[in-house]
């Protein structure tokens, strides 16, 4: 009986303390919603404040400016036509009497001369007389054709007129302009506004064309893989003119093709995701970011919520209709560790690797197709401000690629390095690397001097052999050199390092670039104009989960059981390299006259993108 009336006590209990909780639930509930729904707006006033404060700004340098092909404008004061049709874009719904202006001014950087090969195209830069980079053409029409589908009807009559003018005349500058199918980020932006344009101007003919050169794109990519690869700025643009078929077009069948390109261009992005950094990892083509490997994708990371360390864009109305978010489930698709495998062109250089782990990414590519690539990276867990390890060689003495200069004919200001000949092999975390500069074979390259930087986090700590350096110092580059970061250690040694004159290159450790959180590693190829052919080669291994005893213990275990043998002569190298936790040894070999890399594997799958063995289809 006790029992019983203790059972019913503590029945009773029970149910007096989850009403209270219910009650105290009730009381807390508006509060809870209220800092929900406080949340939200405080982040949009902020978001709406910048874009406010942007607006007005550029109204301030564009507003007062009569025409464009005003030459008295200095370098820093000049605009571009990119500037202008983007303003319009953005101030069009509330500001419609701006967006006339700025409409006035983009056409007055048409080339309107219907005997000029280029007519219809736009000169870049508001002191410019005539277009020098015809892909202006592209980028206006991008977003003249957001201007059209969005706000058109915010306009006056007047400016309505002008910017179908305009987007006529414009049809026959991209007509014009050639695009091949392997600048990715051009070509897919031709397809668009051949489409777009196509169909807003009742020109078939125009459209057809651009929905045949989509699917000559898809087809290259589909045999070949992306060849503006891992860019971490123009992937950005790779995904905005895909959401905008996507969005726009009139054709189901390209709709559906887009979609499926997105999809293909996320998984790619996901396969080669290092979350730590929140960045993308691996060699890359076409980053201006030398250090930290961020760009305009980043944009495209906010909106899909992989990072939160960005500010939005000001162009709101661009962004809405350039935005398309993955599947969540895109972001999670490929588990750690993986090892993914990609080419980016026909070629059998064309390829690229990386391999991520938890805690670092080690990647390189097969060859440098030009001077913005990142050909061997690895990125350590620090953060998405933390220098990545990036290996250039440089022509300028601009060791941290901070130094822009003005160039080809477009004027752009660009920190470019040099485009050696380039060869790699990696098995897992592993990798043999070569580079080698030729100034008889590489002409297009004017090398003042000639320097090999590997640039590395400042935080980093660095040991030559046994001993840890802590200074800058000359070291002997035949020595194991082991960077450590946290529990990531960072095997590398060095096989080649040749002058110009084919004596031994010396390295220097300096931490010159404290300001910027970064450090370098150089070795001298020639301090003055190179007179001959300099190589670098080095074996590199990464390996996670290392503590202090394991250290020691790792750098003993690299130095007994890494065995290489190197033939290398003037127009000739041969490496082997037998490390541990690799199935077969590495073998890098290369004729430097040709130059070409001689008995290169072949994937095992018959596809462009795989990972872990496994063929990622678009």
């Amino acid at each position: 009986m006790r029992q019983c009336r203790d059972h019913r006590s503590s029945q009773i209990l029970r149910i007096i303390t989850l009403c209270g909780s219910v009650f105290v639930l009730i009381l807390l509930m508006p509060f809870l919603l209220l800092s929900n729904a406080t949340a939200e707006p405080a982040a949009n006033d902020t978001a709406n404040g910048a874009r406010a404060a942007w607006l007005e700004k550029e109204w301030r340098k564009l507003g007062s400016v009569g025409s464009a092909n005003n030459q008295t404008l200095d370098k820093k004061n000049r605009f571009t036509c990119r500037e202008t049709m983007d303003y319009a874009v953005e101030c069009a719904q509330s500001y419609p009497d701006r967006a006339e202006k700025m409409i006035e001014l983009t056409r007055s950087m048409q080339d309107l001369d219907p005997s000029s090969k280029t007519f219809g195209n736009f000169a870049w830069y508001s002191d410019q007389d005539k277009p020098g980079d015809l892909n202006a053409a592209e980028f206006v029409m991008q977003h003249a054709l957001i201007l059209w589908h969005k706000e058109r009807n915010s306009l006056s009559d007047r400016a309505r007129k002008m910017l179908r003018d305009m987007m006529k005349d414009a049809s026959v500058g991209i007509v014009n302009h050639k695009v091949d199918v392997s600048y990715t980020n051009i070509y897919l932006m031709k397809c668009w506004n051949q489409i777009g344009l196509g169909e807003a101007l009742d020109q078939d003919d125009l459209a057809q064309t651009g929905y045949l050169d989509f699917d000559r794109w898809i087809a290259y990519t589909k045999a070949n893989g992306i060849h503006e690869f891992i860019s971490p700025t123009y992937y950005g643009t790779d995904l905005d003119s895909l959401a905008l078929i996507r969005k726009f077009a009139r054709s189901d069948d390209a709709q559906q093709k887009a979609k499926a390109s997105l999809l293909y261009f996320w998984k790619d992005i996901a396969a080669n995701w290092f979350a730590p950094d929140g960045r993308l990892s691996g060699a890359h083509s076409r980053d201006y970011d030398y250090l930290t490997g961020h760009g305009y994708l980043d944009d495209h990371l906010r909106e899909a919520g992989w990072i939160d360390n960005t500010k939005p864009s000001p162009q709101v109305i661009a962004r809405e209709a350039q935005q398309w978010d993955p599947p969540p489930v895109i972001q999670r698709l490929f588990p750690v560790p993986r090892f993914v495998q990609q080419r980016f062109g026909p070629n059998p250089s064309h390829r690229n690797t990386n391999y991520i782990a938890e805690h670092f990414a080690i990647g390189c590519a097969g060859s440098a197709i030009g001077p913005e690539d990142k050909v061997l990276t690895i990125n350590f867990a620090g953060g998405p401000k933390q220098p990545m390890l990036n290996y250039f060689m440089d022509g300028r003495g601009d060791p941290y690629g901070q130094i822009k200069q003005s160039t080809g004919a477009s004027g752009h200001d660009k920190a470019h390095h040099l485009t050696p000949f380039v060869a790699s092999q990696q098995i897992g975390s592993s990798v043999l690397f070569l580079s080698s500069f030729d100034p008889q074979l590489q002409k297009k390259d004017h090398a003042r001097v000639l320097y090999s930087h590997l640039d590395l986090p400042a935080d980093i700590r660095l040991w030559s052999d046994r001993n840890e350096i802590l200074a800058d110092s000359r070291l002997d580059w035949r020595k194991p050199i082991f960077l450590r970061y946290k529990d990531v250690v960072v095997a590398i040694q060095v096989l080649i390092a040749t002058t110009d004159s084919d004596e031994m290159a010396p390295l220097a450790y300096s931490r010159d670039g404290a300001q910027i959180s970064a450090a370098r590693l150089t070795w001298t190829h020639a301090e003055g104009e190179p007179r001959g052919r300099a190589t670098f080669a080095a074996l590199i291994q990464a390996s996670e989960h290392v503590n202090d005893d394991d250290f020691m213990r790792l750098v003993g275990k690299f130095k007994e059981v890494t065995h290489t043998k190197v033939s290398f002569n003037k127009d000739h190298v041969k490496i082997v390299a037998t490390v541990s936790d690799t199935s077969k040894p590495l073998v890098l070999e290369a004729d430097l006259q040709q130059p070409v890399q001689l008995g290169i594997d072949e994937f095992d799958q018959p596809y462009p993108f795989v990972v872990n063995g496994q063929a990622i289809k678009m």
